[in-house]
């Protein structure tokens, strides 16, 4: 394994990750075990300063390529919307995971959803927000509801662990309760480590960005004054989006360690496991100081609703696999 030096913090949260993780595993025995990875990342309405885009002077009579400018607004330059994707190692179950875009009013109206909606896929979402693109608490738990939906048809075949970083809104009692609710096992990314142990951001979204920018830079090429209109953008996210969900993600989560031993995960990784001194046998759920520790800030309902399906799943997998069958009743949380 590849040497990296590693405080000895760092060391302790990716050991009680990976101990974290093969207790989920352990508990989910009697069921073939998927892994869902969530994560978001922003697209931005117009990229300039790219190759192969064609500026003008910003004076007519001006030669210098310094003061060439690009036919783009700033609100263009600066806007963005939110794409949350959903990815898994199992193909089946690929097919079905939503993938959801989450726009400002201010940038896209209801009446362009519906237009888009004719060449809107199934498993693309388009949601408008009025304040914010970004994923709040509220809007998280809308995702869940809607991630729960789309495995309602895999249910007696499979178990779910669900992976996100630690993200405040993924934090809190009320999403901790619906996770319980819908019978998914949700997984926390350590802090500052997203940029190794988050498969979507290590393997995919790099290549997914490269590839609009190209796609984006080709139409603007198209059109008479460089401009990109904003249903020819919604009809690139799309296709695009809808190309990428249909991918073969089993290798980036097996190269972050989510997958069977380590043994596939990238060196980088194995000398992280190697300094935490991690074993086979490390399987134990993280009490409650450690996972403050890990995360930087945890309260108590919260860490009892993370932690009871896998503390109920662990105790009955011996003799039964009758506990994950579906959602389970609703729970009312006071904080």
């Amino acid at each position: 394994p590849k040497k990296v030096h590693t405080s000895v913090c760092r060391c302790a949260q990716v050991k009680l990750y990976f101990a974290w993780i093969k207790a989920a595993q352990r508990a989910s025995n009697f069921r073939t075990i998927v892994i869902i990875n969530m994560d978001e990342t922003s697209i931005r309405l117009a990229y300039n300063q790219r190759r192969g885009t064609v500026g003008l002077p910003t004076r007519w009579d001006a030669i210098n390529p310094a003061k060439l400018a690009e036919n783009m607004s700033t609100g263009a330059t600066h806007g963005a919307v939110t794409y949350c994707a959903f990815i898994c190692d199992n193909e089946e179950v690929q097919r079905c995971l939503p993938q959801i875009i989450i726009s400002r009013t201010k940038f896209f109206t209801q009446a362009m959803v519906r237009l888009a909606g004719f060449i809107l896929p199934s498993d693309i979402d388009i949601w408008l927000e009025q304040t914010s693109s970004w994923v709040t608490a509220e809007v998280f738990q809308k995702l869940l509801r809607r991630l729960s939906q789309s495995l309602d048809g895999f249910r007696e075949r499979f178990n779910f662990i669900l992976v996100v970083d630690a993200l405040r809104s993924h934090i809190n009692a009320a999403a901790a309760a619906l996770v319980y609710e819908l019978g998914l096992i949700l997984i926390l990314i350590p802090g500052r480590l997203t940029w190794l142990l988050q498969p979507l951001d290590t393997h995919y979204f790099a290549m997914l960005k490269a590839k609009l920018v190209a796609k984006f830079c080709a139409a603007r090429l198209q059109q008479p004054n460089g401009e990109l209109p904003k249903m020819v953008w919604m009809q690139l996210v799309i296709t695009t989006i809808h190309e990428f969900r249909a991918g073969d993600f089993v290798h980036g989560i097996a190269r972050s360690g989510l997958r069977g031993d380590q043994n596939n995960s990238t060196p980088v990784i194995k000398g992280l496991i190697t300094d935490a001194q991690l074993e086979a046998a490390d399987d134990a759920l993280p009490t409650a100081a450690e996972l403050a520790s890990y995360l930087g800030r945890v309260n108590v309902p919260f860490y009892e609703l993370l932690m009871q399906p896998l503390e109920e799943a662990m105790s009955s997998s011996e003799s039964s696999a009758s506990e994950f069958e579906g959602p389970r009743p609703s729970i009312r949380i006071i904080v």
